[in-house]
């Protein structure tokens, strides 16, 4: 593990690689923060040789990793937001319409089939909650609509 100014370089390395497409994830890239960035940067030109310094390309390519890592964290907090609008505006959409969904048995703990009338639509947390005939059911357990 390299540190400088105490920024895991080897991370900072990893990431990047990650968002870059080669393999990893974008979810590995979200443990390097704003900061880091910043930290790891300010390092390099404190710490670059004067007589052969840091070439601009690859200053730049370092910028343009940092605002794709932005973006895409910008992009998947919209995204995020999105699907919970979806959900909770089709689950409205499901008042007094029958559906089928698969809930826990609270005597046995199996999943098992469940049908009836939705009665309203509780929001709060991730995704809304129906109540379908006196029984709580997750929207994500919904599988027909009739």
């Amino acid at each position: 593990m390299s540190l400088i100014n105490g920024v895991n370089t080897s991370a900072v390395f990893a990431s990047t690689r990650d968002i870059s497409g080669t393999g990893g994830s974008v979810q590995n890239a979200q443990n390097l923060g704003r900061d880091d960035f910043f930290k790891l940067l300010i390092a390099e030109l404190q710490n670059q040789d004067p007589l052969n310094p840091k070439d601009d390309t690859a200053f730049l390519a370092e910028l343009a990793q940092f605002s794709n890592l932005e973006e895409t964290r910008n992009l998947a907090e919209v995204n995020s937001k999105l699907q919970v609008f979806q959900a909770t505006t089709l689950s409205a959409s499901l008042i007094g319409r029958n559906v089928e969904a698969q809930v826990e048995n609270p005597t046995t703990g199996e999943m098992e089939t469940w049908t009836g009338t939705v009665e309203e639509v509780r929001l709060g947390g991730d995704l809304p909650t129906l109540l379908v005939d006196g029984v709580s059911v997750d929207f994500a357990n919904v599988s027909r609509v009739f």
